[in-house]
């Protein structure tokens, strides 16, 4: 069994499992004298002693402290395992005193930690994060995401320094941000401008509550059964819903009938006692909050945005609409928070609130956008944060190839600019002089180079460069007082154009590009 101080070198080869549909693998999971059977899902039976499982595993520990069924003609029990037989005989070669395994890539430190965790392995978990710091290396952003994910902040560090020593020439995906927060990936973006280590922790952000006491009660952690408060404390009530975390709610039959289809339907198959219980997986929190959108007692003032996205969750399972309903309306009240509501409706799946939310954050420079920390960052995936700064860049690559191509579509916009376009304006003399039929007039190509540029930096918003205080302030304008009225009707169709050109950019139809997470972040 690998030791907690051992080092990544010693992370040793052994030959692999049989490939699927062997009915035994090879040696030492082939004992005579074994008393368990795990099977893997592709079918490979690994013959072991549960001492070692029970040892290594706490969940094991209770799993096989129950009677477990023997035949003595076929053998030991059997166990299947959702796990693959790669994945199975990692973990088994970790916990066996034999030569320990090599984890040699991402998908296998993965799934093997993935196992390890579900089972409670402790050893297991702790190999899998010392093979991960031999793969940061070739695979930094990859690592740092799992670390991430499962709170390993030495790996995570070493990942980061990785990702700003050797990037981009030894990136290959990030799949993994999927399941990382984006208050993850915002640290690593803020990390990797300042190189301040000392202020980081990567892994965890601001410490936040997950619910608010005064629109859903208070959550508790004791795995004890206890009863809600008012109004899901009266005994005369018919029906019990039993909450993951042992909270028991007294609810009128008939409330739950009217308010839930689904509610209805668990009801009638469980109609053989007097007081039924339902048993539902979701917390006390969010059924209190279902459970009042039920209640004849009008609605809850607010529901605190950080429990939204499991309420509405649960609204959609139980087809509570009176919740569904209220809680779209309160997403319309955080318009002034563009990045809450962003985040918010991409963890609801709310793809047009999102589209609108990211329209608005436009409204931001692309360096106020990156320095902005909200706690919704840390319920939020990565990817629905990276689509966000990519929504951005699109619509600066539209703007700008827009602007480019302005000869073709101003005056189809305006003919009162056929005028103008044939102008020329010496803006290094300030001298304006109109010389027609010359081509493009060098004025117009200064103020289209003027507008890209703006439109790329970090500082500036798009919004404030259509307005006209950016065109009356630019050196063509200046020099050409005397025709200020068309030369505002130039800007005027500038702006609308480029507006229309960023209403056809889909948030949705975006595709992340992993050469665009390095322009994130270095």
């Amino acid at each position: 069994m690998s030791s907690d101080d051992q080092d990544t070198d010693s992370i040793r080869t052994h030959s692999p499992p049989p490939a699927s549909g062997s009915v035994t693998t090879t040696s030492p999971f082939n004992s005579i004298d074994a008393d368990l059977i795990l099977r893997s899902s592709d079918e490979v039976e690994f013959q072991i002693h549960r001492y070692a499982m029970t040892m290594a595993s706490p969940v094991f520990q209770n799993v096989l402290s129950l009677p477990q069924p023997a035949d003595p003609l076929n053998g030991p029990p059997v166990v299947d395992l959702p796990e693959d037989s790669r994945t199975l005989y990692t973990i088994l070669r970790i916990c066996y005193p034999v030569l320990d395994p090599k984890i040699d890539t991402i998908e296998l430190a993965r799934s093997v930690l993935d196992a390890a965790l579900k089972y409670d392995m402790v050893v297991v978990v702790d190999y899998c994060k010392r093979a991960l710091r031999s793969l940061a290396k070739s695979q930094p952003l990859r690592v740092y995401a799992i670390a991430c994910t499962i709170g390993a902040e030495t790996t995570a560090r070493l990942a980061v320094r990785e990702i700003v020593a050797h990037a981009p020439d030894n990136i290959l995906g990030v799949a993994e941000f999927e399941d990382m927060s984006a208050g993850c990936y915002f640290r690593l973006m803020l990390y990797c401008r300042s190189s301040r280590p000392e202020l980081f922790s990567f892994c965890h952000g601001e410490r936040i509550s997950t619910a608010s006491p005064e629109a859903c009660g208070n959550a508790s952690s004791e795995e004890v059964l206890r009863t809600a408060p008012f109004p899901f404390d009266n005994p005369a009530a018919g029906v019990i819903i039993l909450t993951k975390d042992k909270m028991q709610f007294h609810v009128f039959e008939s409330i739950l009938i009217l308010a839930s289809p689904v509610f209805k339907e668990m009801l009638l198959t469980n109609s053989n006692s007097e007081q039924r219980t339902l048993e539902v997986d979701d917390d006390s929190d969010t059924i209190r909050c279902i459970l009042l959108f039920c209640y004849p007692f009008g609605i809850p003032e607010t529901v605190a945005i950080e429990v939204i996205p499991a309420v509405l969750r649960a609204a959609d399972k139980y087809q509570v609409e009176r919740a569904k309903w209220f809680l779209r309306k309160q997403w319309e009240m955080f318009a002034s928070e563009p990045l809450r509501a962003y985040l918010l409706a991409a963890a609801i799946g709310w793809k047009e609130e999102a589209g609108i939310a990211a329209r608005a954050l436009l409204e931001f420079s692309t360096r106020d956008l990156q320095d902005r920390y909200v706690q919704e960052l840390e319920r939020a995936s990565a990817n629905s944060y990276i689509r966000l700064l990519e929504y951005r860049e699109k619509c600066i690559e539209v703007t700008c190839s827009r602007t480019a191509s302005c000869r073709k579509w101003l005056t189809t916009r305006d003919p009162r600019l056929e005028h103008i376009l044939g102008c020329f304006v010496c803006y290094c003399n300030d001298k304006a002089s109109y010389k027609r039929g010359r081509g493009v007039c060098s004025w117009i190509v200064y103020y289209t180079n003027i507008v890209s540029n703006s439109f790329k930096d970090p500082s500036q918003s798009m919004p404030a460069m259509f307005s006209p205080r950016f065109f009356s302030s630019t050196t063509c304008f200046r020099a050409c007082q005397s025709h200020a009225s068309e030369a505002s009707l130039l800007h005027a169709a500038f702006a609308d154009e480029l507006n229309a050109t960023i209403d056809e950019v889909s948030l949705r139809d975006l595709k992340r590009n992993d050469s665009a997470v390095l322009t994130h972040l270095l």
